[in-house]
């Protein structure tokens, strides 16, 4: 029975070691860092509710020896399909002085120098934008194009946004990505190639992104396991659940909830072990979620103009 309980992980270390890359190699250059919490938006009776699933302190937990059993979910809480966590770090509207042209009908008694001095303007840039020449008699009713410095000539909402979210709402980090005491072996240190987070037998696991589910089932040492394709050559991958909600090639999106937080598999307590990929290669999954993205958005940029 022992020899048995021993070659699953050794098979799955030898399925998984061509798809992931050798944790050591070097990562992205961490950019600089964002450390608002996510921002939830969801009912009251939402909220009651996710209250309920975070109420265990993690601070009580003991030890468990080494094990390859598959525990049972015993929380009985109703796990919620979505929660609509928001990516915005921060938005604001930048605005950018500049020239813009306003259509100007001439009226009697007119001239290029009147109109060029009620309109803080010159002749000469009247003349040019319109192709007159400088004796041009302008005549009563005739449209001609006025440019004018503004300070709102142009105006855009830059925001920032989080790569990812949590995959774990308002829970504690217990161990981080690198070297670290092999939890269980006694005196021998190895590298923890993901991150743990700390939480209630059962509560929620999100999806960090939007992608596709390559994989929902049992994983050797990992337990219950679900992993995520993402854009941009990005893969999570959510170990130890307790239980797993999603099928192998579903599409979810930021805030899917894709299992819950259990001790499957190789694991000392109840907790999510997170890891992230890029291109391939494993990652420090802290890094990945302090990165951001910077979208400006142009708007209308004659609409703010102060004329």
């Amino acid at each position: 029975m022992n020899g048995k309980l021993f070659f699953i992980p050794l098979i799955s270390s030898l399925i998984l070691s061509p798809i992931f890359a050798d944790p050591l190699k070097n990562y992205d250059a961490e950019i600089s860092e964002y450390t608002n919490k996510d921002s939830s938006f969801f009912s009251d009776k939402e909220e009651r509710k996710i209250k309920q699933l975070f109420s265990q302190s993690p601070e009580n937990w003991q030890e468990e020896k080494y094990s390859l059993n598959y525990h049972k979910d015993k929380s009985n809480l109703e796990l919620p399909s979505f929660i609509n966590v928001s990516k915005i770090i921060s938005s604001r509207i930048v605005s950018h002085s500049g020239i813009i042209y306003k259509n100007y009908v001439v009226k009697p008694k007119d001239s290029l120098s009147k109109i060029a001095r009620d309109m803080k303007t010159s002749v000469q840039k009247i003349i040019s934008i319109n192709g007159l020449k400088k004796n041009t008699t302008l005549q009563v009713g005739q449209n001609i194009s006025i440019p004018i410095q503004v300070r709102n000539a142009s105006r855009e909402r830059v925001e920032f946004r989080r790569l990812f979210v949590h995959p774990v709402l308002n829970a504690k980090i217990t161990s981080r990505y690198g070297r670290r005491k092999d939890p269980f072996h006694t005196g021998s240190r190895g590298f923890h190639t993901g991150l743990d987070f700390a939480g209630t037998q059962g509560a929620p696991i999100l999806a960090v992104a939007d992608g596709v589910v390559s994989f929902a089932g049992v994983n050797g040492g990992y337990g219950n396991t679900v992993i995520i394709d993402h854009e941009n050559g990005y893969k999570t991958m959510y170990a130890h659940c307790s239980k797993i909600t999603i099928d192998q090639g579903t599409k979810v999106s930021t805030g899917t909830v894709i299992g819950a937080i259990g001790r499957t598999g190789s694991a000392t307590g109840p907790h999510l072990h997170f890891e992230v990929f890029l291109n391939g290669t494993r990652v420090n999954p802290e890094t990945a979620l302090k990165k951001a993205l910077k979208i400006v958005t142009p708007l209308d940029p004659g609409r703010f103009a102060r004329l």
